[in-house]
Formats: structure tokens, sequence, C-alpha cells
């Protein structure tokens, strides 16, 4: 499972007959366990087994709404809405409390792993190091000049959605005296090399959920108890000056070197609103307005999935659109989007649960939440969870909660068989 989520975070979208292999194996040996060491015990809360086949049974009726109407589009989205949704809740029934750690570890040392590629492209690319310095892999990287300076591309960039919101979290949480998967030290080498990629990357989404992760880390640790809330105080204060710091020295950093000018930082905020020259904002706003024109056509059920809005065609696939949640309410309807809606808040008000608690969970809760808001605020304009190299974003808090559940199942079990001994 860690080859196939270090794959994932380093190289989604590529090398997928690799991931194929692995992901048979991975299946092969969860339904193994389930089956004879578990003894068909599936170790799966039933309100994660409801809401999977709720969101699973949605998205089916959609697809057969979509080929209905004959929709092209309408089975290639069956993986995405069906079929993958089953094999990560599979992986959540052998996922235990003892693999978090692990997992943690992975993500923090892919997220390295990935800026040091990038780094080094960048870096050999400009030449800055001599290009025997950079090991060139089929990870689909490119470069381009833009308002004067280099700016990149890469599938990978999407990672450090999640993971530098995770860090940023980790790092006002998890105290150096407690026994954590990764030192504080770590944490902020992998923040710093992340704030290095991403204001060279010009990507407005990293730039925006990076800055905004302090925030909503602070959100949910108003959940946690409050003496456990005392032990983070001194951490708050310390990458609040940290970030400061770090970033004055990075931004005077790039910009000496030419990586980097303000005049192109503001540009490219600036061009994403800019919807009457900017090419990719004007594109944007004619998929808004084809999604809601189709919506308000059939508002309750939508049009199906794999439909195209209007004329509006943005690439051989005239069923994708950068607009995730307008193209949701344009295929589902009111009705659809509520249920897809209700399951993800069924995920955070759990994992909140968890940290009201005070349970050692909490401290992977808290995280693991930051980064999956940032993710689905950045999958609003760029389609990342239609992928499945990036929809464990989604199931690992749902991983977490499942634990918490059966974990809570088994202890009022034990409790009541006690009662009833001592009765």
């Amino acid at each position: 499972m860690y080859s196939l989520f270090f794959l994932m975070l380093f190289a989604p979208t590529v090398y997928q007959p690799i991931k194929a292999v692995l992901l048979v194996v991975i299946i092969a040996l969860v339904i193994f366990k389930i089956l004879l060491i578990n003894k068909g015990n599936t170790n799966l809360h039933p309100r994660v087994l409801f809401w999977t086949w709720l969101t699973t049974c949605t998205g089916a009726i959609f697809i057969l709404i979509g080929v209905y109407k004959g929709y092209s589009g309408a089975l290639n989205l069956l993986t995405v809405y069906f079929i993958w949704p089953w094999v990560y809740t599979l992986f959540a029934s052998g996922f235990t409390r003892e693999m978090l750690d692990k997992i943690v570890r992975v993500l923090v040392y892919g997220s390295l792993a990935i800026e040091l590629y990038i780094l080094s492209f960048i870096l050999t690319q400009t030449g800055k190091l001599p290009s025997w310095f950079f090991i060139e892999l089929d990870l689909h990287q490119i470069m381009y000049m833009n308002q004067g300076v280099p700016q990149f591309s890469l599938p990978s960039l999407a990672t450090l959605i999640f993971s530098l919101s995770f860090i940023v979290a980790a790092l006002v949480l998890w105290d150096k005296k407690e026994n954590h998967p990764v030192s504080r030290k770590i944490l902020w080498i992998v923040f710093v090399l992340g704030l290095l990629v991403v204001l060279m990357s010009g990507r407005r989404a990293l730039m925006i959920t990076v800055a905004t992760s302090f925030l909503f880390t602070l959100i949910f640790r108003v959940f946690l108890p409050k003496e456990k809330r005392k032990s983070s105080r001194k951490n708050i204060v310390s990458i609040i000056f940290g970030s400061v710091f770090v970033s004055i020295i990075v931004f005077i950093y790039l910009q000496n070197n030419n990586y980097l000018t303000l005049s192109s930082m503001i540009y490219d905020f600036k061009s994403g609103f800019a919807f009457s020259s900017d090419e990719s904002a004007m594109a944007r706003a004619s998929q808004y307005k084809a999604l809601m024109d189709g919506w308000a056509d059939s508002p309750f059920i939508g049009q199906g999935f794999g439909g195209q809005a209007g004329d509006v065609v943005r690439n051989a696939n005239n069923w994708q659109y950068e607009l995730q949640y307008n193209l949701l309410l344009f295929s589902t309807g009111i009705v659809g989007t509520f249920v897809y809606l209700a399951s993800v808040l069924w995920v955070f008000l759990t994992n909140i649960r968890i940290i009201r608690s005070g349970d050692k969970l909490a401290y992977f809760s808290i995280p693991i939440l930051v980064g999956t808001l940032s993710f689905l605020i950045s999958n609003a304009t760029n389609p990342y969870l239609g992928k499945y190299d990036h929809m464990w974003t989604l199931f690992l808090p749902i991983f977490v909660a499942n634990i918490w559940l059966v974990q809570n199942k088994k202890f009022k079990k034990a409790i009541k068989q006690e009662s009833v001994v001592l009765s």
C-alpha cells in the first residue's frame, strides 16, 4: 500500500501499469484478510458503508440517466462515481491505526521528493545547476516563461495542495515533546522547500490554499478540549513569525535570481479574474454560463453524467469541464448535489467528533481535514477529484473516521458485555 501511495503522490496520472499491478495485489491481500483472517468481518462501520452505498448508488443512477440520453461520456465516469469509491472503501477495511503513522511519513517524505525533483528541474533548466544533477522521469514536466520569469507545470503539484496544508496544521499542533510520525525539523524543511516551489510555480490555487491553511487549522483547533489547546499556543506564535521570516527570505532570493517578480505575481492573480481578456478566465466564464443554463433546464435532477453543456467544449472529452461543482450541479441537480454535499459534511462532522473527544487521532484528524478542505477548494476550478490518484485526499479522513467509529463500537460492546457479566 505504501509503494502505491508514494507513486500516487509523486507521479499522479503516469506510470499507470505499475500502479495497476500494485492495486490488484493490495485488493487481493485485503480480500484475503477479510475472508480468511477476519472470517468475513470487514471492519467497516455501518455508517461508512451507508454513505458509500448512498453516494455510489446516486452516481450509478445519474450515469444511467446519461446513458439513456445517449451522452458519450456517461460510462467513462463509472470509475469515478462507482468503482473507485468502492476500491477506497475496501482499503478502509484493511486500514489500521498503526498504518496511519506510516501513511503520514510517506505523505511528508513523498512531498519532499516532489519538491527536490521540481527544484532540480528548475535549477538545471535555468543553468544554475549542471544538467547531470537532474534525473529526468516521465512526469510530464514543462517549463515556460511568464512575464519574463520562468514558471513550470507538473501533475504532482496537486499533491502539495494537500500536503503543505497538512504540514502547516501539523506544525501548529505537533509538539516536539510528543511522539509524532515526523519530527518538526523535517516538517519545517518540507515547508520551506514547499514555499520555494509554490512561489516559483505561480499557481494561484497553491498560494491561496497554503495561505489559508493556517486559518483553517485555528478553526478546527477550537474543537480540541481546552487542556489540549494549551500545548499548541507556543507553536502558533513560532509558525506565524517563522512563516513570515521564511517567506521574506524566499521571496528576496527568488527575486534576486529572476525566478519571481512582484509584478508577475500581481499579474497572475489579476489574470484569473480577467474574464474579458485572459483566455483561461474567459473559458471558465463561458463554462459557468453554459453549465448554469443547462442546470436551470432541470434544476432538481440535473442532466445526468457525461453530457455536454450547450456549445461549450473544453477538450476532446466534451463532458469534462474545469468548474467541478458547477458541473456536479448541472449533472445531478439539487438532489444529487445534496447527497454528495451531505456525505462530505458527514466526514467532516465525524472527524470533528474525534477532535472533541481528545483522542490521539485528533492530531491526525485536524491536519487531514485542513488538507482535504484545501483540496476541495482547489477542486472547484480544477478537475483533480476526477482522477483516481487524487481521490485519496477525500478518503483519508474517511479512513480515520472508520478507525475511530469501529474502535468506539468495540469499546461500547465490551462495556455492555462486562455489565451483563457483573449483573
